[in-house]
C-alpha cells in the first residue's frame, strides 16, 4: 500500500482516538493543554505540528514588539543586525543567512531559485508538502521517493533519482508528518555524492523536538560545509 499523509494520518488518528477512550490521563492531559491554551490566548489545544509555543512568547519578545509599536508607521530598517547576530549565533557568515517570513518564505525563494519547467523536486512520501506547491508553480517535476520502513528518509533511492537531470532535493529532518529522524551520518554521505547539477533543502523547522538524540546532529548547530545546503529554520519568540 502506498504511504500517504492521509493514510498515516488516519491511522494515527485512530490510535489516539481509541487510546482516549480508555487511558484517563489523556482527559488530564487534554484538560491541561487547554489550560495553556487559554492562557496564552490560543483556543483549543497547543498545535505542535505548526511549532506553537506551550509557554507564550517570550516576555523580552512582547516588551520589544509594545516598544517598537509607536513606530509601525516607519519602513523598516535593513536586516543586517539581525543577520549579523544569527550569523554568530551559528557561527557562519552574515552571507549565508537570509532572513524570510517563517521558513516557508525561504522554501518559496529556493524554489523560485532553483526549479523551473523541465528540472525536478525530488522529496519523499509522505512529508512536508508546501515546497511541492512551489514547485508546480515553478512546472517542475515532482519526484516522490518512499519513507523506508522505519520511515527515516531513503537517501540511496533519491541519489538514484538525482543521477539525471537537475533542480532540488527537499528532505524535512525531523520529518513531518511521521516525526521520524534519518541519522547525521547519513546525510553525510548523501551530500558527498549529491550530483552538483542539484541543491539540497534540508528543512529542520522541528529540530528543538529532536534534542537529545545520539544519532541526529542539527546542521543548524554544526552547519556543513557545502555551498549547495540550504538551511530553512524558524525562531521563536
Amino acid at each position: 500500500m502506498s504511504i500517504t499523509r492521509r493514510h498515516l494520518l488516519v491511522q494515527l488518528m485512530g490510535g489516539m482516538a481509541a487510546g482516549a477512550a480508555v487511558t484517563p490521563r489523556n482527559a488530564v492531559m487534554s484538560r491541561a493543554m487547554t489550560k495553556v491554551a487559554g492562557r496564552v490566548g490560543i483556543p483549543g489545544p497547543i498545535r505542535l505540528d505548526r511549532n506553537e509555543n506551550a509557554y507564550g512568547a517570550s516576555q523580552k519578545a512582547i516588551a520589544a514588539i509594545r516598544e517598537s509599536a509607536s513606530e509601525a508607521n516607519r519602513y523598516p530598517e535593513p536586516l543586517g543586525a539581525l543577520r549579523e547576530a544569527l550569523a554568530s549565533q551559528h557561527a557562519v557568515d552574515a552571507e549565508q543567512i537570509v532572513v524570510g517570513c517563517g521558513s516557508s518564505e525561504v522554501l518559496r525563494m529556493a524554489a523560485t531559485a532553483f526549479l523551473s519547467q523541465g528540472q525536478k523536486l525530488i522529496l519523499a512520501s509522505p512529508t512536508f508538502e508546501l515546497i511541492r506547491q512551489y514547485a508546480q508553480a515553478r512546472k517542475a517535476t515532482v519526484v516522490e521517493v518512499r519513507l523506508r520502513k522505519d520511515y527515516s528518509h531513503d537517501l540511496k533511492a533519491i541519489l538514484e533519482v538525482a543521477r539525471k537531470g537537475s533542480g532540488l532535493v527537499y528532505l524535512c529532518n525531523p520529518n513531518n508528518p511521521t516525526g521520524t529522524l534519518t541519522e547525521r551520518k547519513e546525510f553525510e554521505t548523501f551530500l558527498g555524492n549529491l550530483p552538483p547539477t542539484f541543491h539540497a533543502v534540508i528543512d529542520e523547522a522541528y529540530h528543538h523536538y529532536a534534542g537529545g538524540s545520539g544519532a541526529y546532529t542539527s546542521f543548524i548547530e554544526q552547519p556543513a560545509d557545502n555551498p549547495r545546503v540550504i538551511m530553512p529554520s524558524q525562531i521563536s519568540t
